[in-house]
């Protein structure tokens, strides 16, 4: 495909003399000839062919010499030109051609080049071996730097501080401040080398075998493949994204930069030079110049969107319309949604989409194609206005049917199969147009304007804002549910803009029953959306997802609604089904994980492992539904797997903090049941584990009745007690005995069991005190256990004949002497750990004790107790010691302080404000410092030196 067409521009008859060199500016075209003259002609600024055509007008010319003028290059901050000729670069006036001035010379120099990013005018020429820098103003050259060249340079560009240059041999990199030089590994022919500047900072290099090959600036090579020419180019120009050969064979060849291929060759005989300025190419032969002018802007971009060659065609865009033009956007836009069509056309929807969604094209433009998602009765008679066009699949079947007659070998796949995958992608890409529609609408105010696009067929069927948006959340929301797409739960949270009648009849239809029940609900439908839950509850599965979510979604909406009769209807359903999920509903307790509900074949097992599900926290209280009536509701559904009842007292009890005291009655009654239930009340305690860390669910259960009947005080104690009397529960017996207030039973069971010393004097501890001292009642328990024993050994001793066995003889006799001697080394224990306990007073102690008993059993206990009444008696002296000498301390800082004065003359005068004190209020401080009451602001701290003073030391 054509991208440029010659124009001539200047032809023989005109130029009478022969080419050498041209150069363009502004409308002006200079041209450098054989014989040493310089002209100037004007050219036609249009970019039209027919205008630009044979528009040559000699305005000028001059002559410089009688050598040919071998370089021209303008200047246009100073409308200047720099012609090379003989070796002498001089200063032309591009008006008159005139020299600007005679001073303005640089002689000896083979080849120059002007930095093309520099915003100053500076030059680099090339003399011998040598390269020097100038920077030009208007007048005169000033030098910057010399720097030595190992060969002469035959061809240079020039950007940034990089100089690229060739020479005979090599290519090089030279920095023009730190002069650093870098040999570029590109092979040379016998033909001279060739440098060219592109666009990013880029060079264009001529290697062997008529290949050029990019290189940064920095060495590197660049990312863009290299160019194979024809024929070793003469010349090279830059228009664009486009690089332009002249060639020796009498041919322009025209390469794309982005593909490195070539997309046009133009015939061109005796090509001697060309240019690129301003946008365009010139191209010179000896007697004649000719423009390469880029065919209109329209007529290409058309061309190239028929060819889908979108990229290029974006290229051509950006390339031909400057930045700074305020129709730009709208141009981009306009691409955008020609670039889209183009691939819709080509049924490539997801590019397409892509597109659109940068474009301005109408939401209901699209849906046209889909008459089965549009609103028609919200659209009245605007919906006539929307184009004419073929439902989707109409279309993709005429699309489809001219490939295959066009590919004959594209019909082993069904054709029908075909066209159902293609308006399956359609419809699946329409979700991201629509999405990206819906977030347009709604994040900018005045986006149904803003979107609308300016030609004639997009205004002529907008609507409000509201309406597309209802138009456009209703299309997705059934899109959504066609692909389940996950989106769909973003768009119910999100308060869409559809109405229930908008999508009822088309979820009804497709039994869609889950996502209709959330969107009556999401309406204020709630009656209905927990009916629809209900149905979908009932009919799937107990373990199937449906079943759970219909569950967890009518726990949600009850406990939003917290309306009594709602709960009593639709709570049946849920504790037949789901009585943990249930249960929730007079808990309080929002939805939690899944995986905490869901039901599996061993659900009792997991129930048992799990009794309490509910959480502490944060809790809806149902404060309009009497505790005891839910009590008997849930006590319908009860189950061994699940304990609803208990969970239900656990809340009341944990969650809101009720203290009626038949509440908490039941909780422990219905823990003690279970523990008894799991271990009868009449099973031997063979194991030696610690009370609440049985095996198992025994464990669990009797360590949350320990906690329970430990932490709350608001049982029955005495109902509990009757349950626990006569049971293995010790442990429990012990808490209740100590709540009632039943000390003695209490530490009488403690000691019956055998319980540890620790054990026992723990419960003494945490219940006794000096008026209460339960210590002196274990004491006196230990001891009543010594007279039995006593008694015991005497009718041992009685029963024991001449008839008994001698070894059972002995037997018993050691029997009776450790049980002796166990109670009577606890006693001597206790006392020997205690002998200064509130609880434990000596002389009480003493009273209590056997009269039979020596000294010697208690001595050890006798000498702990005068050795700390000693030692009290002595500390109390010690005390009453230091006392006195602190009264006496105290008395003398006393008469101190009272014979300190201060004495205020009659020219005494206040630190602070310098006036005299008189007969005012003052302060004075340790320090002798002395201000006016109204002068200080802290009592306890001095103003003037900033010394902080006790309130006992202020006098004032």
């Amino acid at each position: 495909m054509n991208v440029f067409q010659l124009v001539p521009l200047l032809d023989e008859v005109l130029l009478t003399h022969k080419l050498e060199t041209i150069d363009y500016f502004d409308g002006q075209l200079f041209v450098g000839t054989k014989n040493g003259l310089l002209l100037r002609y004007s050219i036609s600024r249009s970019t039209a062919p027919e205008e630009m055509a044979n528009s040559a007008r000699l305005l000028c010319e001059h002559s410089i010499g009688k050598k040919p003028i071998e370089m021209i290059r303008s200047l246009a901050d100073f409308r200047q030109l720099l012609v090379m000729s003989e070796g002498n670069l001089t200063v032309h006036s591009m008006d008159t051609l005139e020299q600007v001035s005679a001073t303005a010379v640089l002689r000896g120099i083979s080849l120059f080049c002007l930095n093309e990013t520099s915003s100053r005018c500076l030059l680099c020429v090339s003399i011998k071996r040598k390269l020097i820098f100038y920077a030009y103003s208007p007048t005169e050259f000033q030098l910057i730097r010399e720097l030595p060249f190992p060969d002469t340079a035959l061809s240079m560009a020039w950007s940034g501080h990089v100089l690229c240059v060739g020479t005979k041999k090599e290519y090089m990199l030279v920095h023009d401040e730190t002069a650093d030089a870098r040999s570029l590994p590109i092979p040379l022919d016998k033909f001279p080398p060739c440098v060219k500047l592109i666009h990013g900072g880029e060079f264009l290099l001529m290697g062997q075998e008529s290949v050029g090959i990019f290189v940064k600036s920095d060495g590197f090579p660049s990312a863009k493949s290299t160019l194979s020419w024809s024929k070793r180019p003469v010349d090279v120009a830059i228009q664009g994204s486009y690089v332009i050969g002249l060639l020796s064979n009498h041919t322009v060849e025209i390469f794309n930069m982005r593909d490195q291929k070539v997309i046009q060759t133009v015939a061109f005989s005796q090509g001697k030079t060309l240019t690129d300025q301003d946008n365009r190419v010139f191209l010179a032969s000896i007697h004649a110049v000719s423009c390469l002018s880029l065919i209109p802007f329209e007529q290409h971009m058309k061309k190239l969107l028929q060819g889908r060659r979108i990229s290029e065609a974006l290229d051509l865009l950006n390339h031909s319309v400057e930045p700074t033009d305020d129709n730009k956007p709208r141009m981009l836009r306009n691409f955008q949604k020609d670039a889209g069509w183009a691939l819709f056309e080509d049924l490539k929807f997801a590019e397409a989409v892509s597109y659109f969604n940068n474009s301005d094209l109408e939401p209901l433009e699209m849906l046209s194609f889909y008459p089965d998602l549009i609103l028609e009765h919200l659209l009245d008679q605007r919906f006539a206005q929307l184009p004419t066009r073929p439902n989707i699949r109409q279309f993709v079947a005429s699309k489809l049917a001219d490939i295959t007659e066009e590919e004959p070998s594209s019909q082993a796949e069904s054709l029908d199969d075909r066209i159902n995958d293609r308006v399956q992608q359609a419809r699946r890409s329409l979700i991201d147009f629509l999405e990206n529609r819906r977030q347009r609408l709604s994040t900018a105010s005045r986006a149904a304007r803003d979107m609308s696009p300016a030609s004639n067929r997009a205004s002529q069927f907008e609507v409000e804002p509201a309406v597309l948006k209802r138009i456009i959340d209703s299309a997705l929301l059934k899109l959504y549910v066609e692909f389940e797409h996950s989106g769909l739960s973003a768009l119910l949270d999100s308060h869409p803009d559809f109405r229930l009648e908008d999508v009822e009849t088309f979820l009804t239809e497709r039994r869609k029953l889950t996502i209709l029940a959330r969107v009556s609900h999401l309406f204020g439908e709630d009656r209905r959306a927990l009916e629809l839950w209900r149905r979908i509850g009932t009919e799937e599965a107990r373990s199937s997802t449906q079943s759970i979510q219909a569950a967890e979604e009518s726990l949600a909406i009850l406990l939003a609604k917290n309306d009594s009769s709602l709960i009593w209807e639709f709570s049946d359903w849920m504790l037949k089904i789901h009585p943990a999920i249930g249960c929730r509903i007079f808990t309080g307790q929002p939805r939690i994980d899944s995986s905490s509900v869901h039901p599996t074949d061993n659900r009792s097992k997991n129930r048992r492992n799990n009794p309490s599900p509910i959480p502490n926290g944060s809790v809806t209280p149902r404060a309009n539904l009497p505790a005891h009536d839910v009590l008997k509701h849930l006590l319908k559904y009860e189950q061994p797997s699940e304990p609803l009842v208990e969970h239900y007292l656990e809340h009341l009890i944990n969650d809101t903090n009720n203290m009626e005291e038949s509440l908490h009655t039941q909780l422990a009654l219905r823990y003690l049941e279970t523990v008894l239930t799991l271990r009868p009340r009449t099973a031997p305690v063979t194991s030696a584990t610690a009370p609440g860390s049985e095996p198992g669910m025994l464990g669990v259960y009797r360590r949350k009745l320990l906690d329970f009947l430990q932490r709350s005080n608001s049982y029955h104690s005495s109902s509990v007690l009757e349950k626990v009397k006569g049971s293995w529960l010790t442990d429990e017996a012990i808490i209740l005995y100590g709540k009632l207030q039943r000390h003695r039973e209490a530490l009488e069971l403690l000691v019956e069991n055998r319980s540890s010393d620790e054990s026992v004097e723990n419960y003494c501890s945490l219940y006794g005190d000096a008026d209460n001292p339960l210590l002196l009642t274990l004491l006196q328990i230990y001891l009543s256990k010594l007279k039995p024993i006593t008694v015991e050994k005497t009718t041992a001793a009685t029963t024991i004949t001449a008839t008994t066995p001698p070894k059972e003889k002995e037997k018993e006799k050691e029997n009776t002497k450790q049980s002796v001697d166990y109670n009577h080394d606890r006693i001597i224990s206790l006392l020997n750990r205690y002998p200064n306990h509130p609880q434990l007073q000596p002389l009480r102690v003493l009273e209590v004790l056997p009269k039979d008993w020596s000294v010697s059993d208690v001595s050890g206990y006798i000498t702990r107790v005068m050795r700390s009444q000693l030692h009290q008696c002595r500390q109390a002296q010690v005390e009453r010691q230091l006392f006195k000498m602190d009264h006496l301390q105290v008395q003398c800082q006393h008469v101190s302080a009272r014979n300190r004065y201060v004495a205020i003359t009659p020219s005494k005068a206040c630190s602070i404000c310098n006036r005299r004190i008189d007969d005012m209020v003052f302060v004075a401080y340790p320090n002798n410092t002395v201000v006016h009451y109204n002068c200080t602001e802290n009592l306890q701290v001095c103003p003037v030196t900033g010394v902080r003073f006790d309130d006992a030391f202020l006098h004032g």
